[in-house]
């Protein structure tokens, strides 16, 4: 379920703050109770696009990115800057409703939408669309973007309801990973992939509905 922006920010210093205080004075838990914690709020008056939250990252270089239900926002501390569909314009987000944002080993941001994912250089202003091409083999599966993750090796891999992408930074192209009906493993089936972790052993972990496999 999205959170609003003020919970959103509120949360992720909680978290940093309360993480502090059981590592540093858990011996004097009662000093700890008694702290007081300051909450900042960020929200649409401060310039944010939508009070929807749906991402959060902070790229190399320090900036926030905030995905919202109705735009990318980038947050230097002070201002915002925003980032929406323009429908004339092909170098704009595919897509106003964000899901997800990764940054990769060379800078680029990856934004994932409902409609499409785009990629942003470093530096740059305008945005590289994928969009699924039923002609195309090597295009992304599904324009639905439901997870992005950076290996240890900085590949890319997206996950949508279609399956599991591999972006060839190369040749700027997918490899599709679909499962087979007629040769299942431990009884996993295809399904949309949600969530994707790479342990320490650098075996990636997919979780699809009802199931995981790895």
């Amino acid at each position: 379920m999205p959170l609003r922006a003020s919970v959103v920010v509120s949360k992720l210093k909680i978290g940093r703050l309360t993480a502090l205080t059981f590592l540093v004075l858990l011996p004097a838990a009662s000093q700890a109770l008694q702290q007081q914690i300051r909450f900042e709020r960020i929200s649409v008056e401060q310039g944010l696009s939508h009070a929807e939250v749906t991402a959060i990252i902070q790229d190399q270089s320090g900036f926030m990115w905030i995905g919202t239900a109705d735009g990318l926002n980038k947050y230097d501390g002070y201002d915002f800057a925003v980032y929406k569909n323009i429908p004339t314009d092909p170098t704009s987000l595919s897509d106003n409703q964000i899901k997800m944002i990764a940054e990769d080993h060379y800078g680029n941001l990856w934004v994932g939408t409902r409609a499409g994912l785009n990629r942003l250089g470093r530096g740059q202003a305008t945005f590289a669309r994928y969009l699924h091409d039923p002609e195309n083999a090597t295009s992304i599966g599904s324009d639905e973007i439901s997870v992005i993750f950076v290996d240890h090796e900085g590949v890319v891999w997206i996950g949508t309801p279609a399956g599991l992408d591999r972006y060839d930074h190369a040749n700027d192209s997918f490899t599709r990973f679909q499962f087979d009906h007629n040769n299942l493993v431990d009884g996993i089936k295809q399904g949309p992939v949600v969530a994707i972790y790479e342990d320490r052993s650098n075996k990636l972990f997919l979780a699809m509905r009802d199931h995981t496999y790895g």
